[in-house]
């Protein structure tokens, strides 16, 4: 069998052809180079790798045992590549494991900014999807727009990485380290993070929809217009966290830490919080105007910790009394709906169902939400004559406002106790 194709065999990661002797031979020369961090010198120090060359060296690694992850070969390192050039490769499902793409935690704290970036690999644009990166060095690597969907980072050290853009949709980051990582934008759907260490990393409007984050550290994170819907971030820590304008449809946050966490315009619908710790959360910004809360499961959430007096109006009434999304104007459908939603966020709020607000401390907060309630539903009353439509939802939450005032009639009542022209509510 030609040696090519028994290669391909025994070691199907194998896609390119063997590369020439004399590049062989120059590659050799270069790994018996001894790497001194203070004079920036290592093997493949700004050399451009090819797909091919990093296969015959990870063939030839370590006197031809190659790469490996097994319990027995827990001391073996992976290959060091620190300073090379991999810009644009195809090193997709690769087995990199425990690759030398920086210098260590312990090098990295001692060591100066310029020994620092001497060390780091470039991987720019590079196509890492399905690699196995496991335990891999990379803290402070160039990974800009690096395609990383799929692959396996499990422990791997990433802090400080530059990735924004990048593609990890669906990658495996358990227990991985990315404090300080910058993410801005990138794809995390899907991606497997519990455990993972992302304290004040930068993931500003990056993808984490149906992420699990299950007891991850992200203290002090900066989440700014982040998606997380649908993400599971049972346990996590989300201690001062900002998390303005970030989406949490649906998200899983029972018994997630948010002490000092930023909520201004988080938005909360249908979002699970039982047990959340959310001490001194600041839930309004400076238009004073809180996250979208209809239809969050608040279980046995201490919601009176929160600053509520900070907070005029939730998101959802402010949502409500846009006429335009994304420069569009709303239909008479979509408006109806989001006054929907504003009543029942206020109701689930303050009264609705027991409230989330009644508990010991909050009456203050939840009488205010109560009689913001009763002006919403007037004003979302209003709103829907005007149009010619009175939902069969808006007739139910009328009538069950308060007896005392008010009884529906297919009419607003001619005086009501918030003022007397409710048209001016809305």
């Amino acid at each position: 069998m030609h040696t090519d194709e028994r290669s391909k065999k025994e070691q199907p990661w194998r896609t390119e052809p063997e590369i020439e002797l004399a590049r062989q031979e120059h590659l050799r020369r270069c790994l018996a180079t001894t790497p001194d961090i203070t004079r920036g010198i290592y093997p493949f120090k700004e050399m451009k790798l090819s797909r091919a060359d990093v296969e015959w060296l990870l063939a030839t690694h370590e006197n031809g045992r190659g790469p490996g992850m097994g319990s027995d070969e827990q001391q073996r390192q992976g290959l060091d590549l620190r300073g090379a050039d991999l810009r644009d490769a195809d090193l997709h499902a690769l087995p990199l494991a425990r690759l030398r793409g920086s210098l260590t935690r312990t090098e990295w704290e001692e060591a100066t900014a310029h020994q620092r970036a001497a060390a780091a690999v470039l991987l720019t644009g590079a196509d890492l999807s399905e690699a196995h990166l496991e335990e891999a060095e990379l803290i402070g690597a160039h990974l800009e727009k690096v395609a990383l969907h799929e692959a396996h980072l499990e422990q791997a050290d990433l802090s400080e990485v530059r990735m924004p853009g990048a593609t990890l949709r669906g990658s495996h980051l358990e227990q991985a380290y990315l404090n300080g990582a910058h993410l801005e934008k990138a794809d995390l759907s899907r991606a497997r993070l519990e455990k993972v260490y992302l304290s004040e990393s930068h993931l500003e409007q990056a993808n984490l929809s149906e992420a699990h984050l299950e007891e991850g550290y992200l203290s002090g994170a900066y989440l700014q217009g982040a998606d997380l819907s649908g993400a599971h971030l049972e346990g996590a820590y989300l201690n001062e966290a900002h998390l303005e304008d970030t989406s949490l449809y649906k998200a899983q946050l029972e018994r997630t830490f948010l002490y000092k966490a930023h909520l201004e315009g988080a938005r909360l619908s249908r979002t699970g919080v039982e047990e959340a710790q959310l001490k001194k959360a600041l839930a309004s910004g400076e238009q004073h105007i809180g996250p979208s809360l209809a239809d969050a499961q608040w279980g046995n959430v201490n919601l009176a910790v929160v600053k509520w007096s900070e907070v005029d109006m939730l998101g959802d009434e402010y949502e409500a009394r846009q006429t335009t999304r994304a420069g569009k104007s709303k239909n008479s459908v979509s408006r109806l709906e989001e006054y929907e939603a504003a009543v029942r966020a206020n109701r689930q709020l303050a009264v609705g169902g027991g409230g989330a607000l009644c508990l010991p401390g909050a009456a203050p907060a939840a009488h205010r939400f109560a009689a913001a309630r009763q002006v919403r539903i007037v004003s979302f009353i209003t709103f829907a004559r005007s149009t010619g439509r009175v939902w069969l939802s808006a007739r139910q939450e009328f009538d069950g406002l308060s007896p005392r005032y008010l009884r529906f009639h297919g009419s607003l009542p001619a005086q009501c106790p918030w003022g007397s022209n409710a048209s001016e509510l809305g």
